[in-house]
């Protein structure tokens, strides 16, 4: 059975790929900020880790919802 809930992740438009796109930019380069001090000291810090794991997830989430926009619209 095919579920029939749709919500802006399951069914994204395009306006919600802008501005998850554009928050997940914003997000991930404040994060970067953070955590090199404005680039002064190295991205690569052991005592980061947990916001790697943050990036990460926002990443994969985003990419989730800009697959689902494909599968929407390759099937119409």
């Amino acid at each position: 059975m095919e579920n029939k809930h749709k919500t802006f992740f399951t069914n994204p438009k395009k306006k919600h790929l802008a501005s998850f796109g554009l928050l997940w930019l914003i997000g991930n380069g404040l994060l970067v900020l953070s955590i090199t001090d404005l680039f002064t000291e190295s991205f690569f810090q052991s005592n980061a880790t947990m916001i790697y794991v943050l990036m990460i997830a926002s990443t994969v989430v985003t990419a989730k919802l800009y697959f689902n926009y494909w599968l929407i619209n390759l099937k119409n």
